[in-house]
C-alpha cells in the first residue's frame, strides 16, 4: 500500500455526505443495548483478529454495547446502526513509508467478518475499509438496510457477487477490493449518490448505469472499458452526475471518440 493509492476527492465527498457521523457511540449511557444485538457484536469480535486491542471495550464486563467504542446506536430504539471497523490510514494516524509499515499492519484487524451481523437488523451503515487479508462475504450484500458500505481498500479478495443488486446505498466504496466482472445487477442500486469502483474490473457494457439517476460521483479509475463502446454516451446522460473518475481506464484501440459529448455539468473530471 502506498500514499498514493488514496483518492482525496472521494474522501472530500465522503465527509461532505457524512458530515454528521461519529466514530464512537453519542447514545446516553441511560439507553441500553438490544440484548441480541450485544451478542451478534461479541461474535463479530471474537471472529476478528485484532491485535492492538481496539476493541477492548467491546467485553462482556459492560453489557451496553451503545457505549462501546466504533457503535453508535440510535437514541430512540438503542438498536445498532453503525460500525466503524476501518483501519484507514487517517484513523491511524502519519505514517512514515516504509518505517511504520509494521505497526500499521498490526493495527489493521484481519480474521473474518461472522455472519453475525445478519442479525443487525437497523444496521445502516458499515465502514471496513483499510483492513487486509479477508474474504469477501457474500451476506453483507444480503443486508439491506445498508445505506452506506465502504469495503475499499480493504484487501476483500474476489469478484463482486450478484447480490449486490439487493443494497439499497446511497454510499458505496468498493475501490481497490474486487476484481473480474462487474454484475449488471449493480444497476438496481437506483438511491446511489457515490459509487467507488477503482479497481482492475472488466466493463463489457454500461448499461447498468443508465438507472442510477441519482449518481453524483462515480469512479471507475483502472477498470476495463475495452469492450463497452458506448460508455461515454451512457455517463453524459446520468442527470445528477458531477465528478468522473477514470484514471488509467482500458479503452481499446478500435474505439472511437463521439463527436458530440456534453459534460459541462461535471465540477470533478
Amino acid at each position: 500500500m502506498s500514499p498514493n493509492t488514496f483518492t482525496p476527492k472521494l474522501v472530500l465527498i465522503f465527509l461532505h455526505l457524512y458530515c454528521h457521523t461519529l466514530l464512537t457511540s453519542s447514545v446516553s449511557e441511560s439507553i441500553e443495548c438490544i440484548p441480541s444485538e450485544y451478542d451478534a457484536l461479541l461474535r463479530v469480535k471474537h471472529h476478528l483478529v485484532d491485535i492492538t486491542n481496539r476493541l477492548s471495550s467491546w467485553n462482556v464486563s459492560n453489557p451496553n454495547c451503545c457505549t462501546w467504542d466504533y457503535v453508535v446506536c440510535s437514541n430512540i430504539t438503542a438498536h445498532v446502526l453503525q460500525l466503524h471497523l476501518d483501519s484507514s490510514i487517517d484513523a491511524f494516524g502519519h505514517i512514515d513509508f516504509p518505517t511504520d509499515v509494521l505497526a500499521y499492519e498490526r493495527y489493521m484487524y484481519s480474521g473474518e467478518i461472522n455472519d453475525s451481523l445478519l442479525e443487525l437488523k437497523h444496521l445502516n451503515y458499515l465502514n471496513l475499509s483499510g483492513n487486509e487479508d479477508m474474504q469477501i462475504p457474500t451476506f453483507i450484500f444480503a443486508i439491506t438496510s445498508l445505506t452506506h458500505l465502504d469495503l475499499s481498500l480493504a484487501g476483500f479478495i474476489g469478484e463482486i457477487p450478484y447480490q449486490i443488486g439487493n443494497l439499497s446505498n446511497f454510499y458505496l466504496d468498493l475501490s481497490y477490493g474486487v476484481y473480474g466482472k462487474l454484475p449488471h445487477q449493480i444497476g438496481n442500486l437506483t438511491n446511489l449518490i457515490l459509487l467507488g469502483l477503482r479497481s482492475p474490473l472488466v466493463v463489457e457494457n454500461t448499461q447498468w448505469l443508465s438507472g442510477l439517476t441519482s449518481l453524483e460521483y462515480l469512479d471507475l479509475s483502472g477498470a476495463d472499458l475495452s469492450k463497452s463502446f458506448d460508455w461515454l454516451h451512457t455517463m453524459q446522460a446520468l442527470p445528477s452526475l458531477q465528478g468522473l473518475r477514470l484514471l488509467d481506464c482500458i479503452m481499446g484501440d478500435d474505439y472511437a471518440q463521439p463527436s458530440k459529448l456534453n459534460f459541462s455539468y461535471l465540477c470533478i473530471l
